[in-house]
């Protein structure tokens, strides 16, 4: 009986270490619908507010989640990949004023030529966005991306469709502000 507890106990262990933690982002961002394709990287459209109002700055964020032993690439084209591409689709009159992509790291290849920049780790990117001075009712932001996720040699190209909608009247901070 120990013996088979050993077995349990070490093939338990080899499936957690495959698993992504979820410690990355707070509990609540998990409970967003993650969408996108391949099953490597899913990405969730999110912002600091649920509820914004007329000449209002707030932030919007694509988050991505990877697989552990993925990573995938910046908004920039490289020699021998496709970059991360997001299309933001914002209602008439809004501005976007600033977006923020994080650093890409360097990932070594067998030689130098072979070294580039990747994200092998959850990132986020995030627009900071100012409403006209009329909004309508309800505020919705849609958004198109395509990625490519490689682990080795191996890649596969996915992408994704979000829709987030937004309240008017009042400002409303969403649930899930802290992690802007």
């Amino acid at each position: 009986m120990k013996i088979n507890f050993t077995i349990f106990a070490i093939a338990f262990c080899l499936i957690l270490s495959g698993c992504k933690t979820l410690s990355t982002y707070p509990l609540g961002y998990y409970k967003v619908k993650a969408h996108g394709a391949p099953p490597q990287m899913k990405a969730r459209m999110i912002s600091d507010h649920s509820s914004i109002r007329a000449g209002q700055s707030f932030k919007l964020g694509l988050f991505f989640s990877l697989q552990e032993g993925y990573y995938t690439y910046g908004a920039e084209k490289g020699q021998d990949n496709l970059p991360t591409d997001l299309i933001i689709r914002l209602p008439e009159e809004f501005t976007m004023i600033e977006e923020s992509w994080p650093a890409l790291i360097v990932k070594h290849g067998k030689t130098a030529a072979e070294s580039e920049k990747v994200y092998d780790s959850d990132f986020k990117v995030i627009y900071t966005i100012i409403a006209p001075s009329v909004l309508a009712e309800e505020i919705k932001i849609l958004c198109s991306g395509s990625w490519q996720v490689c682990r080795a040699e191996l890649c596969a190209i996915g992408g994704g469709e979000f829709e987030l909608i937004l309240g008017t009247g009042t400002k409303k901070k969403s649930e899930l502000f802290r992690i802007f």
